[in-house]
C-alpha cells in the first residue's frame, strides 16, 4: 500500500522540529511511504528535513507567494489570500498522489505531535476520509475545542464534545489538519476548491462540501492522542505530553472485551405476576440488574432481593402512573451507577426469547442501539394483532451502548414514556431478530386494571391512543399464534 504523507509548512523552526520528531517515530512498517513537504516562503525548511531520519523517502517542494503567514501567542492570522495559497498547495498534493499511484494521502499540519500509531490506526478503519481528533485552545482562557464539527462552518451538536472524549470512531460533518484521504475520494473529485456561493472560512470547509456532495462520509478517530503546538508556549506542555504518550492507542470503546450489561427496570406491585420469572430469565446474561421500586406495597422488594445481581432503589411515593418519564430516567441513571457498557431497558412483565443471544448483540463494534419486536401476549400462545395493537410491527430501542459523559436527554411524559433517552439518533441503530413477549395483558384482571388506570390518568388520550384504551376490553380481539 502506497501512502503519501504530506504537509504544507511555514513554521517556527523549533515547532517544526518537534513535528518531524513525531514523524520519525511514526509506525510505517509494511507500508510504501513517501514524505512530501511543501515549504511556503521558507527556504530553510528544506535544509532541516535533510538531517532528519524519516521512515520513507522524502520529497521537498517550495511554494512562493506574496502572502506572509504569521502566528503569535494569541492566534494564527489567516486571510483570504493565505487560504488561497493553502488551497493551491493541498490540491497540488492530491493531484500528485493520483498521478504517482498512491492509495492514500495523509495530510498533516506541521504543528502537530503525532501518536506513533496514528497512520496505522486510521488505515485500519477502512474509511475513504478519516482524521485523528485533537484538541486546541483557540483563544487563551477558553476551553479546548476539537478539530472537527457536525455541520456548517464550525457548529456542534449537543453532546459532541462529551461523546468524542470516548475513544472510538465517529461520523462528523467536517474535519481537517490530520486527515487520511483515499485515492477513491480524490479521483471522484474531492478537492479543497472554494465554492462560489458559499462564504465559509477555510479550505477544510470546502473540502467537506465536496466530499458530501460526492457521497463520502467524513469520520474521526479519537483513540490516538495528538498534541497541537498552536503557540510557542505550548512547547512546555508538549514535553509532559511526550512523557505520558503510550506506545499503543487507547482502547476503542466499541471494542471492549466482555462488555458489561446492566438491566434497567421499574417495578411496582409485581409480586403475584411475572417478576420472578423475568429476573430468573435474565440473571445469567446480565452482569447487573438495576431496579427502581416505585413504592410497592406487596412483597416485590423481597422477590428482587433474592437475586444476587439485583441492586434495588425504593421510592418513598409512586411516580409511574403520573410522572413516568421521571422514574424511567431515574432507572437509567441507577443502571449507570454500575458503569456498564450496555443498558437493557426491560419491564417486569417482559420475557426475552433466547436471552443468551443478547451477549452476541453487545459483543460487536458496529451497532450502538438494538431494536426489538415486542408482542402483546393475550394468552400463553397468542398475541394481540390488529390495527390498534401493532407493537410487534415496530422496533423498540431497548438495548443501548453507553458512552460515558454523553448528556442523555428525556422527554417529559406522564404516561407511555420511553425507557431509553430520546437523543440517540446519532448512534448506529439496527434490528434484532430476538423477540420479546409482553405478558402484561394475559390475565383478564390485569387488562381491567390497566383500562381503569388509563381512563383515570389519560381519559382524553393525551399521552396515548384513547381508541386503543377502549379496545382493551374487547371480548373478541383478533389474535395470532405465537
Amino acid at each position: 500500500m502506497r501512502i503519501l504523507i504530506a504537509s504544507c509548512v511555514r513554521q517556527k523552526e523549533i515547532i517544526f522540529r518537534e513535528f518531524l520528531d513525531s514523524l520519525s517515530r511514526l509506525d510505517c512498517e509494511g507500508l510504501d511511504v513517501v514524505f512530501a513537504f511543501v515549504f511556503h516562503n521558507w527556504e530553510e525548511g528544506g535544509n532541516i528535513v535533510k538531517y532528519v531520519s524519516l521512515p520513507g523517502n522524502v520529497v521537498v517542494d517550495h511554494y512562493r507567494s506574496r502572502n506572509d503567514y504569521k502566528t503569535d501567542e494569541v492566534t494564527h492570522h489567516w486571510n483570504h489570500d493565505l487560504i488561497t495559497d493553502m488551497i493551491v498547495m493541498k490540491n497540488g498534493i492530491l493531484n500528485a498522489a493520483i498521478n504517482n499511484g498512491f492509495d492514500y494521502v495523509f495530510l498533516v499540519d506541521s504543528d502537530l505531535y503525532l501518536h506513533p500509531k496514528t497512520l496505522k490506526t486510521l488505515l485500519s478503519r477502512k474509511k475513504d476520509i478519516i482524521a485523528s481528533l485533537f484538541w486546541t485552545q483557540w483563544q487563551p482562557g477558553e476551553p479546548a475545542m476539537p478539530n472537527a464539527w457536525d455541520y456548517d462552518h464550525y457548529s456542534l451538536l449537543d453532546g459532541s464534545i462529551e461523546l468524542w472524549k470516548n475513544p472510538g470512531v465517529y461520523q462528523v460533518g467536517g474535519t481537517g489538519a490530520c486527515i487520511l484521504i483515499s485515492s477513491n475520494a480524490i479521483k471522484s473529485g474531492v478537492r479543497y476548491d472554494r465554492i462560489p456561493n458559499v462564504s465559509w472560512w477555510g479550505e477544510d470547509r470546502y473540502f467537506q462540501l465536496h466530499a458530501s456532495t460526492r457521497g463520502f462520509s467524513i469520520w474521526i478517530d479519537t483513540t490516538c492522542p495528538i498534541y497541537h503546538i498552536y503557540r510557542y508556549s505550548d512547547l512546555i506542555e508538549l514535553q509532559r505530553f511526550k512523557q505520558t504518550l503510550s506506545e499503543n492507542p487507547m482502547d476503542d470503546i466499541r471494542k471492549k472485551r466482555n462488555p458489561k450489561l446492566s438491566v434497567s427496570m421499574v417495578v411496582r406491585n409485581e409480586a403475584d405476576r411475572y417478576l420472578h420469572s423475568v429476573l430468573e430469565s435474565i440473571q445469567d446474561v446480565a452482569d447487573d440488574i438495576a431496579i427502581i421500586d416505585d413504592h410497592s406495597t406487596d412483597s416485590t422488594y423481597d422477590i428482587c432481593c433474592k437475586f444476587k445481581k439485583v441492586r434495588i432503589l425504593r421510592l418513598p411515593s409512586p411516580f409511574l402512573m403520573s410522572a413516568e418519564s421521571t422514574v424511567r430516567e431515574a432507572a437509567w441513571k441507577w443502571a449507570l451507577e454500575a458503569r456498564p457498557d450496555w443498558i437493557l431497558a426491560l419491564d417486569a412483565d417482559e420475557i426475552i426469547e433466547e436471552p443468551e443471544r443478547l451477549r452476541a448483540l453487545i459483543d460487536q463494534d458496529t451497532v450502538d442501539v438494538w431494536g426489538f419486536r415486542r408482542y402483546d401476549m393475550w394468552d400463553p400462545y397468542h398475541y394481540r394483532d390488529d390495527a390498534l395493537w401493532t407493537g410487534h410491527h415496530r422496533l423498540w430501542p431497548l438495548l443501548v451502548r453507553v458512552f460515558p459523559g454523553y448528556p442523555y436527554k428525556w422527554s417529559a411524559r406522564a404516561l407511555h414514556a420511553s425507557r431509553v433517552p430520546e437523543n440517540l439518533g446519532r448512534f448506529v441503530f439496527s434490528a434484532s431478530d430476538v423477540r420479546i413477549k409482553h405478558l402484561g395483558w394475559m390475565r383478564p384482571e390485569d387488562r381491567v386494571i390497566r383500562y381503569q388506570r388509563y381512563m383515570e390518568y389519560d381519559s382524553k388520550g393525551e399521552w396515548g391512543s384513547k381508541e386503543q384504551y377502549e379496545s382493551i376490553l374487547d371480548p373478541n380481539p383478533n389474535l395470532s399464534p405465537w
